[in-house]
């Protein structure tokens, strides 16, 4: 099956196609997951996508698909130019184009909501944060989650002297630092997203500590109470971040969505989550 630049492939054919690369890639990846549309199960889809951390034996390998004509370069615009960067690859596999996203754990859950999409949702949410009644302590800024209750905007971007580095491992921490409920990837759209976002005072979270990057801490952002629990040893009532649980979690979710005799979730999951 070779599909033609913007013709409509069907889900059960690029889920196939992107879940063989997936596997190829595996090998080099610390995690790698599929992503965009296939994951959302939307029934007819134009790419795939794959989220991954990668290590160093990554880029060598989608070096060599090309080499050995396993795959090709995705060529983009009227000027018909690759994507092949350390950061972002875009490739013909299977006849269809997969494009794979590199990220890191500290900003993997931030990476895997944006390309899981769609992406008019995700606009969305980026015009919200941006409105200046809503008062949002979070902005996402180059490839990062940030933190500050003192953002003003320069007349260019959203600055903040002393803003600080989110640890985002997995989209349950994303839509936590939003002061969301986790939203299954099916039901990721704008009304979803407008419903949960039209209060007129929205509650963020009291404490981010839970969420700072390690080694960027910022004692002053936070309350002296918990600044005491942070550096005296006396971790009680801190809630510290789970990223193995929660990609567990997120890998027994992917596939379950895969699985063509699913059933419920819960179902499911008692039967076969304990696998993963």
């Amino acid at each position: 099956m070779i599909a033609q630049p913007n013709t409509p492939i069907q889900l059960a054919d690029a889920r196939a196609v992107i879940g063989e690369l997936v596997e190829l890639l595996r090998p080099a990846c610390e995690r790698i997951e599929i992503a965009g549309s296939v994951r959302r199960g939307k029934p007819e889809v134009h790419d795939a996508e794959a989220v991954i951390i990668p290590t160093p034996d990554l880029l060598p390998l989608t070096d060599t698909l090309i080499e050995y004509g396993k795959a090709k370069y995705a060529l983009y615009g009227e000027k018909r130019t690759k994507r092949w960067g350390n950061n972002y690859r875009g490739l013909l596999f299977g006849g269809i184009k997969c494009e794979l996203f590199m990220t890191n754990a500290e900003s993997w859950g931030w990476q895997y909501w944006l390309r899981t999409g769609p992406g008019d949702a995700n606009a969305y949410i980026m015009r919200w944060l941006g409105l200046s009644h809503v008062k949002a302590p979070v902005r996402f800024q180059g490839g990062y989650g940030w933190y500050s209750r003192n953002w003003r905007h320069n007349g260019k971007a959203w600055v903040a002297e002393d803003k600080q580095r989110l640890r985002i491992a997995s989209e349950e921490d994303l839509f936590a630092v939003l002061g969301m409920p986790f939203i299954p990837p099916s039901e990721r759209t704008e009304m979803m997203y407008r419903k949960l976002t039209n209060k007129r005072d929205y509650k963020w979270l009291d404490n981010y500590l839970p969420y700072f990057a390690v080694g960027a801490h910022q004692p002053h952002l936070i309350g002296q109470r918990n600044i005491s629990h942070y550096f005296d040893g006396d971790d009680e009532g801190v809630v510290e971040s789970e990223p193995d649980k929660r990609w567990r979690a997120e890998r027994q979710y992917n596939a379950w969505l895969t699985d063509p005799y699913r059933g419920s979730w819960e179902a499911w999951k008692q039967r076969c989550g304990e696998f993963l």
